[in-house]
């Protein structure tokens, strides 16, 4: 294992849709990238998710200019009981998707320092957590003694975070969302394709069907010629793929519906209805938080974070902050994150 002369740190973000690997130096400057595909971990098992984090990391690492001795696995299968890090890190931090639980935690990191070379000087280097936490950084770099961390993606998750005492950290202190798509995933890209399903269908079986507009999107995605067959397509597995990876094929095909729909929320009243809908559930979660966060006697109010594919979205952004307004939530600030691998040298 090659370590360099100078402290690198990796961050992994793994999520419903894609996994991205950064790599930084001690002056936080990235120096490597790297991507590899879906890695939920409750829906897609830990394996699939452990190949993918591999995956991103050799990639990563494969973009480095340390030095011409490195040699990354181009032709690996990444499987965590054979690869190995060909770079040594100061400190790994992997944000999981669907990784909730400490018994989760624990398979993951037991599944991974291994072959990530996590271990320096036998202290362990290796921090696995909730993708949703790595948004973590946002209220520290801000001082702000607590906040609510939003993931809208593919999923969703919401989490309240406070200060923990005596330590650069937080603990979560509330959790709502974030069980996987068979339980709704409020707010997240699956809802919106999921909601564009069903309003749609509802809107045709009570004959007030608008021509063209979102409607017409979902007829020609699913390739039918009536909107009272789209919820039928949308159930369809591809019969050539093993039954996880069917199912999450499924999953983001209709999840891929939400750009159309924030595309169309400005000239189709369905997908603003859609749009509405789907982003007042994910500001009931964050009301519910917040309430939480007050009862708890937590002081002021708190920041908000937000980040995923979709909750970077102007229009997606915009509306809830309008769901939320119209609850009397605000908070000290917003902020929505771009790019949460680049976080790592700050946590």
């Amino acid at each position: 294992m090659l370590h360099s002369s100078c402290p690198l740190y990796l961050c992994v973000d793994a999520g419903g849709t894609k996994t991205a690997a950064a790599i930084a130096n001690e002056q936080g400057h990235v120096v490597g990238r790297g991507y590899g595909g879906a890695a939920n971990m409750s829906e897609l098992g830990i394996e699939v998710a452990s190949r993918e984090i591999l995956r991103a990391t050799d990639q990563a690492i494969s973009s480095l200019r340390l030095s011409g001795d490195i040699e990354t696995n181009d032709h690996a299968d990444f499987d965590s009981e054979r690869y190995t890090s060909p770079v040594g890190f100061e400190r790994i931090w992997v944000g999981i998707s669907g990784c909730d639980s400490p018994n989760d935690v624990i398979s993951m990191t037991e599944r991974l320092e291994g072959p990530m070379g996590s271990r320096r000087c036998g202290q362990p280097s290796l921090t696995v957590m909730n993708d949703a936490l790595l948004l973590s950084s946002s209220l520290l770099r801000r001082k702000t003694s607590w906040g609510i961390a939003v993931v809208a993606g593919t999923g969703s998750i919401v989490l309240g975070l406070c200060e923990r005492p005596s330590a650069s950290d937080y603990d979560v202190f509330a959790k709502r969302g974030g069980h996987g798509h068979l339980f709704g995933d409020p707010g997240s890209g699956y809802h919106l394709g999921l909601k564009a399903i069903s309003m749609a269908a509802d809107d045709h079986g009570m004959g007030q069907e608008q021509s063209g507009g979102l409607p017409a999107v979902l007829r020609k995605v699913f390739g039918v010629e009536s909107t009272a067959d789209v919820p039928a397509r949308s159930h369809d597995l591809p019969i050539d793929q093993d039954p996880v990876t069917a199912s999450n094929t499924r999953k983001l095909r209709i999840a891929s519906l939400a750009p159309h729909v924030l595309a169309l929320s400005s000239t189709c009243p369905l997908a603003a209805r859609v749009l509405a809908h789907v982003t007042g559930a994910l500001a009931e979660d964050v009301a519910v938080i917040r309430s939480h966060a007050k009862k708890s006697g937590l002081s002021g109010s708190g920041g908000l974070v937000i980040t995923g594919g979709l909750g970077i979205q102007d229009r997606y952004f915009a509306a809830l902050q309008s769901a939320l307004e119209k609850s009397g939530i605000r908070f000290e600030w917003v902020v929505t994150r771009h790019d949460t691998v680049t976080t790592a040298d700050e946590m």
